[in-house]
């Protein structure tokens, strides 16, 4: 299995997204964190299964909520580049491959 590096703008938006979902309902941050790890972990063991959307960077959407996690993939590992709401200007997360 690969090992998974999240970037610190990628880890920011996690955060970021966590703090709205538990502001907006106790607990719904929480969900959200438990699908990104279920992501993670399908990444992890299928990488390949998610598209390529940009220059080899693969696309994986969170289950249950509007986003998608950007990641870009070689032989040993994953790195994560972006977690971003889907209706997020693309050009935001593409800047930082």
């Amino acid at each position: 299995m690969k090992i998974i590096t999240i970037r610190k703008d990628a880890e920011q938006d996690i955060d970021d997204a966590y703090r709205w979902y538990e502001t907006n309902k106790d607990g719904l941050g929480e969900i959200f964190l438990d699908n990104i790890a279920e992501s993670f972990r399908k990444m992890r063991e299928f990488p390949k299964i998610y598209p390529a959307v940009h220059r080899g960077v693969r696309r994986a959407f969170v289950q249950k909520f509007p986003y998608g996690i950007f990641y870009l993939e070689n032989d040993s590992s994953i790195t994560v580049v972006a977690v971003m709401h889907a209706k997020k200007n693309p050009i935001n997360w593409q800047e930082r491959i």
